[in-house]
């Protein structure tokens, strides 16, 4: 849609500047170093229009991220040492390992969740989307969670399924109902019932 100042592309490009690193940074309104722009009476991020503008609409749950780690970047080109181009497509896993890899997740900084409980490979579960989750919270909060709804302190304080598998939270499915399933079991008797149903 063109407004009274002009086309997104035409007011995108108008306030770019070429670096000599090969960015196009944006000189406008910014939010956490990422710029933003008015289209269609709505804030987008400028290096997600200039993505748009140059290959096409951004698939459904997709990210456009920064090859040269430069928020404000805009260029869509391939430029010497970025081959690829500064811009490419990526899920919120890959996002948040891009981060992560970049060294600007303030999260990795730190050594030990809100509760006190260390960040070591024991106590940590990373999420698909690349989020860590202390396990000791993860299985206070499950048995917290059984103990509001009327499950006795015995069940809630269970550490493991009756089959020995540990409920931790990547093992510990938490019904709307309160109680507490195995995953690894779920899943073994799902392979199960498909073995039998084919014999």
């Amino acid at each position: 849609m063109t407004g009274i100042h002009g086309s997104p592309a035409v007011r995108l490009a108008r306030r770019l500047v070429v670096k000599d690193s090969g960015c196009i940074e944006w000189t406008g309104p910014k939010k956490r170093g990422y710029g933003l722009i008015g289209v269609d009476k709505k804030t987008v991020n400028t290096h997600r229009l200039a993505w748009e503008l140059a290959n096409g609409p951004i698939p459904d749950g997709l990210h456009v991220l920064h090859h040269c780690d430069n928020p404000p970047c805009c260029q869509t080109k391939p430029t010497p040492g970025y081959p690829d181009g500064h811009l490419f497509l990526g899920t919120p896993a890959q996002n948040a390992a891009d981060m992560i890899a970049k060294g600007r997740n303030h999260q990795q900084k730190k050594t030990h969740c809100p509760q006190g409980h260390p960040y070591d490979e024991a106590n940590t579960y990373i999420a698909p989307n690349g989020g860590r989750h202390c396990r000791i919270c993860g299985r206070e909060a499950c048995s917290r969670w059984g103990a509001t709804l009327g499950r006795g302190p015995k069940s809630a304080a269970r550490t493991h399924c009756p089959a020995g598998h540990e409920y931790d939270l990547a093992n510990t499915y938490v019904h709307r109902d309160g109680s507490r399933h195995c995953r690894a079991c779920r899943a073994a008797g799902g392979r199960a019932a498909r073995r039998k149903a084919a014999a």
